[in-house]
């Protein structure tokens, strides 16, 4: 932790800095901005500013016939402090506050009525930071995590950099690096996002990385299964979250670059949109010309059905030979990935977009900023099928290009939403409805690349927090308060900070910061059981006991449902011999198998043979019962198949070289077909048994253990060592024991019957 210097102080301003318009601002300021595709270095140089000079005509003037004006609450100026891309944040940390990062290293963490500094802050984290800090409260104590990623593009993309949790006191609870094969300390821009995309029950924290991988952890720091998810190239985008297909459970939206060559099939020139489920499994992907610096955006745009995606592209291969024609677009597309509409605004949209009710109308329109191009350094409005609104076909942002994603409020009591637009001469705030300059903040006086972010302060007033620099590499951290008299609140069907809401959660309606719940009627469960007998019961799948851990003499190795699902039998390898369980239809029986092929029937299970007098070449792994109940299989952990009694041969793996050894193996309904799955998740099908994906091109945290297949037999679960389980076809994902502390693996997973 660092302590502030004398430089850093509170004062007054000796000249009025906001200023009210009739017109559109005349001041023009040029910044320029490039992106990264591989191992390229992004360069954003601070913005060319006029110099300090009182506004003209000795004060401000009324701007559509009412005056808006902001009044100064409190300033804090950093000698030799760079405010460039980080957006503050509104957080409770033990009381209002605000969090911006810098490119001195530090997270600032100011009171927000005061602007003295907190307690334990700022909170040095060694390396520049762009990315925006996210707020929340991961651990259920009433007060806020800030969560903050730290890393420069100019400096490289090996330059090093990290994630931080910091609690309200300014510790550090955890902080994780990044790394891939071809770096070891990745730097970071992209912002994180906070909220559960396992559904353990816990928040995670998902962030892009200036590298070949994105990165996600649970809420203790544990890195989800499947992830970090190979990306191919450098993510500056900071990810959405969102339901996307309606299960209960958040997905990861993503921008990202994309170029030629690396391991990644197909790979292009340009960028990317991606769709990641929680287990790090790719849902969909979105290929543009141009790489994906814009954050993308979720919610609902009035006349489409559902949610639509929301993004503007970048900078870098616009400025490559050959250029790219996707550099001015901004597009939407439906949650499965496929595009509603895009649009050309001439200018460089690498701005996140905002999904405000601009027009007021009560529905949501897409607010984005351009940067260069023949109509850079404008502001759209578009409807929802991609249409500019009346009024807002590109107005000029009045200080020059818009690097910085927009944010809105209701500043004037109309019931519209109005914009704040951030640019390397000030913010301007425009009307909603007539997109008539309202007043500006600092113009001509300090460069604003980050987002300003709008709060409902204590005693109901708004107000607007800016940070950036001014002439000089001066940083200045502002917090404006709108007086009553204005009528200014956030209104309904905002976007009033970076990636709408402190979360950072890019979504209109941000989906839950943790959730462990079963999703629906039918709507099947499943139970983990660890080695050392504890059982772990899902949406349904209740507990009803366990061994006591002194009484067993060996681990337990399987477990199987009663006909009812309302209890269950765990196996143990005593004597270190048995593998594996099955029973008997009626529950009055089952079989138990051992490593050497031997079975052992109990109650009105049929012994039909096995291996126990053959000296196999192999370990067999699983037993699996025919719905006859007069026959099973036993499956060998090289992939062989034998079958006794009624059981049909449809296949093995026998005569194939595996990566991994096959650890287990389910039969499908009706007895025609069966599944095997490796210990890196590969699955094998034969007879009726559909192939509805598996985790064999996903980096596993600990290897497979485990398999069950859903009732109707068209889909199955995939458990690991860990808890992590991972779900396919009709099997739905209700929870996981991936992000608590184990005192033993899990070694099976089953699926209540009946």
């Amino acid at each position: 932790m660092t302590n502030p210097s004398p430089d850093h102080r509170r004062h007054a301003r000796r000249y009025p800095r906001v200023a009210l318009f009739t017109a559109t601002m005349a001041v023009t300021v040029v910044v320029w901005a490039t992106g990264i595709a591989r191992e390229r270095p992004v360069v954003l140089p601070p913005a060319a500013i006029p110099p300090e000079a009182p506004p003209a005509g000795g004060g401000p003037g009324a701007a559509g016939g009412q005056a808006v004006q902001p009044v100064l609450a409190w300033e804090r100026t950093y000698a030799g402090v760079t405010f460039r891309e980080s957006s503050p944040v509104e957080a409770n940390l033990s009381g209002p506050a605000i969090v911006v990062g810098a490119l001195d290293g530090n997270v600032y963490g100011l009171d927000s009525v005061t602007g003295a500094d907190l307690p334990g802050w700022p909170v040095a984290t060694g390396h520049p930071i762009n990315s925006s800090p996210a707020a929340a409260d991961m651990y259920g104590t009433g007060a806020d995590e800030v969560v903050v990623a730290s890393g420069w593009a100019d400096s490289g993309r090996c330059a090093g950099g990290g994630v931080f949790v910091i609690d309200p006191s300014g510790a550090v609870r955890w902080v994780r690096a990044g790394v891939d094969p071809l770096c070891r300390t990745l730097a970071f821009h992209s912002s994180p996002a906070v909220g559960d995309i396992t559904g353990s029950g816990v928040a995670d924290v998902t962030v892009g990385a200036l590298g070949l991988q994105s990165w996600s952890w649970d809420a203790n720091g544990q890195l989800n299964a499947g992830w970090p998810f190979y990306t191919d190239d450098t993510v500056f985008a900071t990810p959405a979250l969102a339901d996307l297909n309606g299960d209960g459970t958040t997905e990861v939206v993503m921008g990202g670059d994309a170029s030629p060559g690396g391991v990644f099939r197909p790979n292009h020139r340009g960028g990317v949109v991606r769709a990641v489920r929680g287990d790090g499994r790719l849902l969909w992907r979105f290929a543009t010309n141009e790489i994906v610096r814009s954050s993308p955006a979720v919610g609902a745009l009035g006349g489409h059905q559902g949610q639509s995606i929301v993004f503007g592209t970048g900078n870098y291969w616009v400025n490559q030979p050959g250029g790219a024609s996707d550099y001015d677009r901004v597009s939407a597309l439906d949650t499965s990935g496929r595009l509603r509409w895009t649009r050309h605004l001439g200018g460089q949209t690498l701005g996140a977009p905002a999904l405000a009710d601009v027009a007021g109308t009560g529905e949501r329109d897409v607010v984005i900023g351009t940067a260069d191009g023949p109509a850079g350094g404008r502001v759209w409005v578009l409807g929802p099928g991609g249409d500019p609104l009346p009024h807002w076909d590109g107005v000029p942002s009045g200080g020059g290009v818009v690097i910085g994603a927009v944010s809105t409020a209701d500043l004037n009591g109309d019931g519209a939403q109005d914009v704040l637009v951030p640019t390397g001469s000030g913010v301007l705030v425009l009307d909603g409805r007539t997109a008539q300059p309202m007043f500006s903040i600092d113009a001509g006086h300090a460069a604003f690349q980050s987002t300003p972010v709008v709060t409902a302060d204590p005693g109901g007033a708004v107000g607007i927090t800016v940070a950036g620099t001014e002439p000089g590499g001066v940083g200045v951290i502002q917090h404006w308060v709108m007086p009553p008299s204005s009528g200014a609140q956030l209104g309904s069907q905002g976007w009033p900070t970076f990636h709408h809401d402190g979360r950072r959660t890019g979504n209109a309606n941000p989906p839950p910061l943790a959730q462990r719940q079963c999703l629906g009627v039918g709507i099947a469960g499943y139970w983990e059981a660890a080695a050392d007998g504890g059982v772990f019961g899902w949406c349904g799948a209740g507990f009803h006991g366990r061994p006591a851990p002194s009484g067993l003499a060996a681990p337990v190795v399987a477990m199987a449902s009663s006909p009812t699902g309302q209890g269950y039998w765990e196996a143990a390898a005593d004597g270190g011999v048995f593998v594996g369980m099955a029973r008997t239809p009626d529950g009055r029986g089952y079989w138990l198998v051992s490593a050497d092929g031997g079975v052992f029937a109990f109650g009105d299970a049929p012994f039909e043979g096995g291996g126990g007098r053959v000296s196999l070449p192999f370990r067999i792994a699983a037993i699996l019962a025919t719905p006859s109940g007069r026959g099973y299989w036993l499956v060998g952990d090289e992939g062989s198949v034998l079958t006794y009694g009624d059981a049909q041969f449809f296949g093995s793996t026998g005569n194939i070289p595996l990566r991994s050894p096959i650890v287990a193996a389910a039969a499908t309904p009706s007895g025609q077909g069966y599944w095997l799955v490796a210990a890196d998740g590969g699955v094998f099908t034969y007879g009726d048994a559909p192939f509805l994906g598996s985790t064999g091109a996903v980096r596993l945290r600990q290897p497979i253990v485990g398999m069950a297949a859903t009732a109707a037999g068209r889909g199955y679960w995939l458990a690991a060592a860990d808890g992590g389980v991972f779900a396919f076809g009709d099997a739905h994902f209700v929870g996981s024991t991936s992000g608590l502390h184990l005192n033993s693996p899990v070694q099976a997973i089953a699926a209540p019957a009946g």
